[in-house]
């Protein structure tokens, strides 16, 4: 299963995820519960795939400004590798990271959300 579908999965299971993030060649692990994945076109047109997830655990550069559990927005799904649903943790759910605004115009494309 690719990237995008192992996500996708887990959205749809409320499952959360750990993966190596690829930030400029600084690739480091992460846990995340994924919320959604959306085309997110630029103001020039250009079209990327991201994914946005409320970060649990593993490597962050802004831990000491923004404390874990997280709301994190990543640019690109091709910079997720090794993806895996954690099946043996518990599922998430209500309530929602308040920093999750599923009705945002940021989500007019999306591809899986919760």
């Amino acid at each position: 299963m690719n990237t995008f579908e192992t996500v996708k999965q887990a959205i749809e299971k409320r499952k959360p995820i750990s993966f190596n993030y690829n930030k400029m060649g600084a690739i480091s692990y992460r846990v995340a519960n994924p919320y959604v994945i959306y085309i997110f076109v630029s103001k020039a047109g250009e079209q990327s795939t991201k994914v946005d997830v409320v970060q649990t655990g593993g490597d962050s550069e802004s831990k000491d400004k923004n404390p874990l559990p997280s709301f994190r927005s990543f640019l690109a799904i091709e910079d997720i590798t090794h993806v895996e649903i954690l099946e043996n943790e518990v599922s998430f759910g209500e309530p929602l990271h308040p920093d999750y605004k599923p009705d945002s115009d940021r989500y007019e494309n999306p591809l899986a959300k919760i």
